[in-house]
């Protein structure tokens, strides 16, 4: 297995205002049965992160069902390990922008960009086994990318920097509009990057209650 290298963003010095996102409430159901969209993805291993093989997630397909439910209720189904933030803010954001009621059941984990699409829900459930991970953004690398990147000069190194610091703030933003928490509160999740269960995800208020498994299938 080789050396793996995990970098998160340093600080910015002047902090930034969070960027804004739609924020429905109380949207209607709608008419006749709901669209229902599965989001599963295994755990990658590092060495394929790094080497830019993860699995990518069809977001047009995602984005042309989302647009064309018309004026029915959207049910998510979510046992995602979370892929590439590129790929699942489209699909919150279409999901936020939905007219009718949008829900997710979290069916097993639901890590990394995966919580965004759960946070473009009114309302999520998880099952007794769910897991929730919210973190950080970061980049993996292997040791002959990481000796690279000491390489680079400090201006490609502060555009690194500033894309993950970007990643937080979009992260930030949608938890604090959508559970309505403070951003010290959302960072402070970030930060500890921790694995919740299917109790603590209720304490905290990201999901509004724990699913029955056979219901939530």
């Amino acid at each position: 297995m080789s050396e793996i290298y995990c970098v998160r963003a340093t600080p910015r010095s002047v902090p930034m205002p969070l960027p804004v996102f739609p924020n429905p409430t109380d949207r209607p159901e709608g008419v006749g049965p709901s669209l229902v969209l599965e989001f599963h993805s295994p755990v990658p291993a590092g060495e394929d992160v790094a080497a830019g093989k993860m699995p990518r997630r069809d977001t047009l397909a995602y984005l042309q069902a989302i647009r064309g439910a018309g004026n029915r209720s959207i049910e998510c189904r979510i046992d995602c390990a979370g892929g590439r933030e590129d790929d699942a803010l489209p699909i919150a954001l279409a999901l936020l922008q939905h007219p009718f009621r949008v829900s997710a059941r979290i069916v097993g984990r639901c890590s990394s960009a995966a919580v965004l699409i759960a946070l473009a829900a009114d309302r999520r459930s998880i099952v007794p086994h769910g897991t929730v991970l919210i973190h950080r953004a970061a980049r993996i690398y292997v040791r002959e990318q990481w000796d690279a990147i000491q390489q680079m000069p400090e201006a490609d190194k502060d555009v690194i920097n500033e894309s993950l610091l970007a990643s937080d703030d979009k992260v930030a933003a949608l938890l604090t509009a959508r559970l309505g928490i403070s951003e010290e509160v959302a960072r402070s999740w970030m930060r500890e990057g921790r694995k919740w269960g299917a109790d603590e995800t209720l304490s905290r208020g990201f999901a509004d209650s724990i699913a029955d498994e056979e219901i939530a299938q």
